[in-house]
């Protein structure tokens, strides 16, 4: 009877121990976590940065020259599609045979969606770069060759607002054909459509994309601290006799693996909803996404959630429940100062902090 009860209060005293160690692992992980999902999202924060005020320059490019260059290359006449004018390609040329009415006979390249729409509508997009929008802005889908009378005219208005301005039109002497009108309103509603596609495409390629990144470095992070950790107090434990090495190499490796799938998984979707919520329109969601609020909650949770769940199971009063989260959460507090110290002491990045709040 007396051996049971020695086996007994040996066994609970390991499960102490092994609940102490993947405590102590665990706050390393979170930590890690913490870093680097706030690392990452400054990051991303800095690559799809976006000037709050429009400004043409950002967007504008050599596509209208190419595109109008391309158009007369096969040597057959072109022609404005909406008023039906016959176009030339050099100023001098529609000069001289036109006169005066030169300007109605000169090609020009002609964004479909205006730049200062497409710009105020994507710039507070989360994981699209500015020269996202500059692309599919000047794509052949956003293109047309027109005249530069009706350019000079239609300016930063819609196909659509341009062509049902019937007194505009009569004030700028633009004259579209019946066919050109719907033939403008058409293009314009095609080219939206096809930009928003492409743009949204782009931004879920960009958010996976940051994901994984973000992931990686959190994998390596979190799986050198594990690894860290895990390291020291197995070699403890083999010197005092409580395992033996191939014990300790499999016990490190585990925990060196499970710090890396988890910092994978979490650093990478923490990142980008991190990242979505500053750049939310909610002030509250801006304010929670810059403090970290994401990473710091996973990693409280990381840290506490055993003591829940076995709260959760009945293992534990509420008493014991309260007692064991505040101390948790004081050696999480703790072990946040010890990192930043450890780093300083051990200038070997993720080994020194992992030292320090173990």
């Amino acid at each position: 009877m007396f051996d049971w009860i020695r086996n007994f209060t040996e066994s609970k005293k390991s499960e102490k121990d092994a609940d102490k160690k993947q405590h102590i692992v665990n706050t390393g992980i979170g930590l890690s976590i913490n870093d680097s999902v706030n690392q990452s999202t400054q990051e991303a924060m800095v690559k799809y940065a976006k000037p709050e005020t429009y400004d043409r320059s950002l967007l504008d490019g050599t596509a209208k020259q190419r595109i109008k260059v391309e158009a007369f290359s096969s040597g057959q006449p072109v022609y404005d599609p909406y008023t039906g004018a016959e176009l030339e390609l050099r100023r001098r040329d529609a000069i001289m045979k036109y006169g005066d009415d030169y300007a109605a006979h000169l090609a020009e390249g002609d964004h479909k969606v205006p730049l200062k729409e497409l710009y105020e509508e994507h710039k507070g997009d989360a994981f699209l770069e500015l020269d996202n929008i500059k692309k599919e802005a000047n794509s052949k889908d956003n293109l047309a060759i027109i005249s530069r009378k009706t350019n000079n005219a239609k300016r930063a208005r819609t196909n659509q607002e341009f062509a049902e301005d019937k007194d505009y039109l009569a004030e700028k002497g633009i004259h579209l054909t019946k066919a050109g009108k719907k033939r403008m309103i058409s293009d314009g509603k095609r080219a939206k459509a096809a930009i928003e596609s492409k743009l949204n495409q782009r931004a879920f390629s960009n958010a996976l994309e940051t994901g994984h990144h973000a992931g990686l470095q959190t994998a390596g992070y979190a799986g050198t601290s594990a690894a860290t950790i895990s390291t020291i107090m197995n070699v403890k434990a083999v010197l005092s006799g409580e395992k033996d090495v191939r014990e300790a190499l499999i016990d490190t490796a585990k925990d060196t693996g499970k710090g890396a799938a988890t910092g994978y998984v979490m650093g990478g979707g923490l990142t980008v909803a991190s990242k979505l919520m500053c750049s939310s329109s909610s002030p509250l969601l801006q304010s929670l996404g810059k403090a970290n609020v994401p990473a710091q909650v996973v990693t409280g949770i990381m840290v506490a959630g055993g003591v829940l769940r076995q709260y959760a199971k009945g293992e534990i009063s509420t008493e014991e429940c309260m007692l064991s989260l505040g101390q948790r959460g004081v050696s999480m507090a703790t072990a946040s100062y010890g990192a930043a110290v450890g780093q300083i002491m051990i200038p070997i990045p993720v080994v020194g902090a992992a030292i320090g709040a173990m």
